[in-house]
């Protein structure tokens, strides 16, 4: 596997808060959507709301889980995990011209979230859950971690084809920051705003003026 140094490019503040932004406009899309097609179907209990919802429930369950995994009392997950950071993808190698798969499974633990959000979703905020509110919970949780996989695969990949856009290139930076120092921070791959409120973010490195 060939090594690349990786220069982050800078962050802006308003990058991070229309990331959050636009999460929120692409839920609320898809769940009119799905709430006109339930509808068309007589399962008027499927709201446009609960994909919102969903997707939050997913986000904290799984930046919680990768935050675990850099505490050393998670266990076979915290071997498992420092194993990307700290062998196959250091900051010194951040690069490379095709990911390079960990060593030990790095994924076992974020299978209990999949059926933690739909539990979750429909127990605390749908009055009338059934198996169709309980089916779109899962599966916004299974197309976020599936996305959110694709991006964290894609931002450890030399010469990728989402490298010309800037918005690629600012997440990838901020995923840079998540691998250097402390890894104490910017656990989420795209929207952040968990790490802001309760997990710890970092838009540049320490003394850095970028």
């Amino acid at each position: 596997m060939a090594a690349h140094q990786y220069s982050p490019v800078s962050v802006s503040v308003s990058f991070v808060v229309w990331m959050t932004i636009a999460h929120i406009l692409f839920m609320v899309l898809v769940g009119a959507l799905l709430e006109c097609v339930c509808c068309l179907f007589g399962h008027d209990e499927q709201k446009w709301w609960i994909l919102i919802v969903s997707f939050w429930t997913m986000q904290i369950y799984a930046q919680l889980t990768h935050w675990a995994g850099h505490h050393s009392w998670s266990g076979m997950w915290y071997q498992a995990h420092m194993g990307h950071h700290l062998e196959d993808y250091p900051p010194s190698k951040f690069l490379s011209e095709s990911y390079q798969a960990c060593k030990k499974d790095n994924t076992f633990a974020y299978i209990p979230s999949f059926f933690l959000v739909p539990i979750t979703v429909n127990l605390l905020f749908v009055s009338n859950s059934t198996w169709v509110t309980a089916l779109s919970s899962f599966a916004c949780g299974v197309f976020v971690m599936w996305f959110a996989d694709y991006i964290h695969v894609s931002m450890h990949q030399r010469d990728h084809s989402w490298e010309r856009y800037g918005w690629f290139q600012m997440l990838r930076a901020l995923h840079y920051y998540h691998h250097k120092g402390t890894m104490k921070h910017n656990y989420a791959m795209a929207d952040f705003w968990f790490d802001i409120v309760a997990l710890g973010f970092q838009i540049r490195l320490p003394n850095s003026k970028q």
